[in-house]
C-alpha cells in the first residue's frame, strides 16, 4: 500500500504517529517502565515510539520526511472546539525538521534505532522550548521562526455573511406567531445540543 501511494500522480502525504496513542501521565509512566525493562532511553515529554510500523514505511517510501514537534505553552488553553468557539488563546509552537528518506536506514533494526534517536532529539527540543532555553535549542537544529499573520478579512467575511443570512431569518421570526416562535426555539435548542455534543467529543478525557 505504501508503494501504491508512491505511484499516485499527485503528491501524497502519509502521517505516521509512532507513539501509537495520546500522551498522559498513566501512559507515560508505563512507557518509562517499558524503557527501563528494554534498556531504552527515558523520554520526559514523549512516549517510546513503536518502530516496526515506521520501519515498514521507511523501507518502501521515497521523497522526504518531515518531523513535527508540537510544544504548547503553559498558559495556553487546550486545543479543543470549546476553546475555539470561546475565543480562548491557544498558543502552540511547531518545530519542523526535514530529512531525505534516503538518509533513513532501511533495515528494521537500523531504522528503529534511527527513530529512537529522533525521539530523543524531539524530547530535547520540547524540553528546551518549554524552558525557553534558546541557546540549547540552537544546538538541536537550525530553526527559522515563522509567525502566521492575523487575517482580518476572515472576521469581516464571517460578520457580513452572518448579517446577510440571519437578518432576514430574524425578521421572519419576529413577524411570525406563537407557532413560529415555538419551532424556532426547538431548532435553536437542538442546534445548541448538537454543538455541545460536538465540543465534548473533541475533549480528551484526562487520566492520572
Amino acid at each position: 500500500m505504501v508503494e501504491a501511494l508512491e505511484e499516485q500522480p499527485s503528491p501524497t502525504w502519509l502521517f505516521v504517529f509512532p507513539e501509537g496513542t495520546r500522551f498522559n501521565k498513566k501512559k507515560h509512566k508505563a512507557s518509562q517502565e517499558f524503557a527501563s525493562q528494554r534498556g531504552l532511553p527515558h523520554l520526559e515529554h514523549h512516549l517510546i515510539p513503536r518502530t516496526k510500523g515506521f520501519s515498514l514505511v521507511a523501507a518502501h517510501s521515497q521523497g522526504g520526511l518531515l518531523d513535527l514537534t508540537c510544544v504548547q505553552e503553559d498558559d495556553s488553553a487546550e486545543p479543543t472546539m470549546a476553546s475555539m468557539f470561546s475565543g480562548h488563546r491557544v498558543h502552540t509552537r511547531m518545530f519542523v525538521r526535514e530529512y531525505e528518506m534516503a538518509a533513513v536506514p532501511k533495515g528494521e533494526k537500523e531504522s528503529g534505532e534511527w527513530l529512537m534517536n529522533l525521539f530523543k532529539e524531539k524530547d530535547a527540543i520540547k524540553a528546551a522550548a518549554l524552558a525557553k532555553d534558546w541557546d540549547t535549542l540552537a544546538t538541536l537544529g537550525i530553526f527559522t521562526e515563522r509567525v502566521s499573520p492575523r487575517r482580518s478579512w476572515s472576521v469581516w467575511w464571517t460578520a457580513v455573511t452572518n448579517i446577510m443570512v440571519l437578518s432576514p431569518l430574524l425578521l421572519l421570526v419576529l413577524q411570525g406567531g406563537m407557532w413560529t416562535w415555538a419551532v424556532t426555539l426547538v431548532i435553536l435548542s437542538a442546534s445548541w445540543l448538537g454543538l455541545t455534543s460536538m465540543m465534548s467529543v473533541s475533549k480528551i478525557k484526562k487520566e492520572d
